[in-house]
């Protein structure tokens, strides 16, 4: 069952009431409950708190007895809501494959909006929510838009024959104030996409028909093989850890919130395949910070942009720092880069018709199977939602798709 985790906001009230507690945010309350489960005495929650497991308090890192106590809620499955939005809009119905569910993060967001009673809420710098067309659209187009929903309860797997209950255009449930509820079923079971693939045999929607349907759009991706690691040596290839820094530099501070950011990769251009050191060089050191901060409003699930740090500069020409210390941010765990796996990698459906491909419904789900997910250098991205090639900001043209970074896999990050 999921579980919420509690901090006491209001001290002066000594009994257990709602009203003198107040919630952690999803994605903190999620590393709270992992680290909770994997049996840890003392959690750092960020420069200036860490919570006691075993006297269930949050307490100051520089003063033990400035402390509030916290708690573990677990959630009924009946009163869990997951927001939803379209991935495949192909598919008809509420087919439990054709839709995606949004963060944790996000969806407490949308639901705390959605119970206010707005209209609109803006997700990012790029989409908003209609609550009234149930719909999620771009900020620059209304018309670009996904059908998006509301499921109560725990949302059963695919091929799960359970019902859900959801909400969804043309079929409101709101809150009261919205005017009257209307709950609408939906039968929930598929069978997956490879075993679709599987049945059909050796026709062209086969991987090998899509493959060579495709095959001048493939492109080659490696995939990091890696082992948690101390931080040896500054400048290897790596997630997390201690960056690299030039002598005399301060850890970088995020643009937004000005604490500092969190080192999410690190690659040694010196230790990368051949075919990227002719695009990025060999000499030199890549570096993506981003903010973790949540307080910060440039933080990544909201979409914005403005909390990272993405940079590649030379180490060969400079004396490195030593005794690196930051001013507060939590360092994930250093995961070294220490060989690169070479795959063929396929476009998403929607890159395949910018390039004048012409592919059905079974080609794209077949081709969908095929893509390099995960953690990849190189290759093609695989997109979340529909595709979002970003532009350079100094000469407007198309940029390339570097590296792709999975949530929860080597990075111990939740996206």
């Amino acid at each position: 069952m999921p579980v919420q985790w509690y901090w006491k906001s209001d001290l002066r009230l000594t009994d257990d009431k709602d009203e003198g507690w107040s919630k952690y945010a999803s994605k903190r309350s999620a590393e709270i409950e992992k680290a909770y489960s994997a049996g840890k005495k003392i959690l750092k929650l960020d420069g200036t708190y860490s919570m006691c497991f075993r006297n269930m308090v949050q307490h100051r890192n520089d003063d033990y007895d400035r402390q509030r106590p916290v708690k573990r809620v677990v959630v009924k499955d009946e009163d869990v809501v997951t927001w939803q939005w379209k991935k495949d809009l192909r598919k008809k119905g509420s087919k439990l494959d054709a839709w995606q569910a949004y963060s944790a993060l996000v969806g407490s967001k949308i639901e705390e909006a959605y119970q206010s009673g707005a209209k609109v809420l803006k997700l990012s710098s790029v989409y908003s929510i209609d609550f009234k067309g149930m719909v999620q659209y771009r900020n620059d187009d209304y018309s670009r838009q996904r059908d998006v929903q509301r499921v109560k309860g725990v949302v059963p797997a695919v091929g799960d024959k359970r019902k859900i209950t959801t909400t969804s255009s043309g079929a409101s449930s709101p809150p009261a104030k919205r005017g009257k509820a209307e709950a609408v079923s939906a039968s929930a079971g598929s069978p997956s996409r490879k075993a679709d693939v599987a049945k059909r045999g050796a026709d062209k929607d086969t991987p090998q028909g899509i493959a060579d349907k495709v095959k001048a759009q493939v492109k080659k991706c490696w995939i990091p093989q890696v082992e948690e690691t101390e931080d040896v040596s500054k400048v290897e290839s790596k997630f997390g850890g201690i960056p690299a820094l030039k002598e005399g530099e301060l850890w970088p501070p995020c643009p937004n919130c000005s604490k500092d950011l969190t080192l999410f990769l690190q690659l040694n251009l010196a230790e990368l395949p051949a075919p990227i050191q002719s695009s990025l060089g060999s000499k030199g050191v890549f570096q993506a910070f981003l903010c973790c901060t949540t307080e910060c409003d440039g933080c990544i699930e909201d979409g914005e942009t403005t909390g990272r740090v993405l940079r590649v500069w030379d180490h060969t020409s400079c004396k490195l720092a030593t005794g690196v210390v930051n001013r507060g941010a939590v360092p994930l765990a250093a995961k070294c880069i220490n060989a690169w796996k070479s795959l063929d990698d396929y476009p998403g459906y929607e890159d395949c018709q910018d390039a004048g491909l012409d592919l059905d419904d079974d080609e794209c789900d077949a081709l969908q199977d095929m893509q390099a997910s995960g953690d990849k250098l190189g290759g093609w991205p695989t997109w979340v939602q529909s595709a979002e090639w970003a532009n350079c900001s100094h000469c407007g043209k198309k940029m390339v798709h570097l590296f792709q970074i999975e949530s929860e896999a080597a990075v111990d990050y939740m996206w």
